[in-house]
């Protein structure tokens, strides 16, 4: 299709290959195990070395721009539902900026977004029950 309506996109690569889009599909998988592979192998070095060695650079997932803990922690700082454990969430996120257990940036970011957008509904529950209500 690429081929038919816009040839010059299969000049660059996928995000997940390490070949051009035009390249053969053998070929274009073949490069998607050795990126795999290759990213893997640096995201086990990144954790064994303590963050001496970089994180890997490919694919969309990487969130270790908020390794640092504090956008994390101001996440958690505006958690106002009763309904959290503050402790877990505190252990957690310091246990990911130490880089403990290879802690993922990426779960951890969007596991803690599901529970501040919980948090938010819950803060506008009242008021969206009294705007029907009213």
């Amino acid at each position: 299709m690429l081929g038919r309506h816009v040839p010059a996109l299969l000049r660059f690569r996928c995000a997940a290959t390490l070949v051009p889009a035009g390249a053969p599909v053998i070929a274009q998988e073949l490069s998607r195990l050795v990126r795999r592979q290759m990213d893997d192998y640096r995201w086990r070095l990144y954790f064994a070395t303590r963050g001496r060695v970089g994180p890997p650079r490919f694919g969309w997932g990487n969130f270790e721009f908020l390794r640092s803990g504090r956008v994390l922690n101001a996440i958690a700082d505006d958690l106002r539902a009763e309904l959290w454990d503050r402790r877990a969430i505190r252990q957690r996120i310091s246990d990911v900026t130490r880089l403990e257990n290879g802690g993922s940036v990426h779960r951890l970011s969007f596991q803690l977004m599901r529970i501040y957008t919980v948090d938010l509904m819950v803060r506008s529950a009242p008021a969206l029950a009294a705007s029907v209500a009213g």
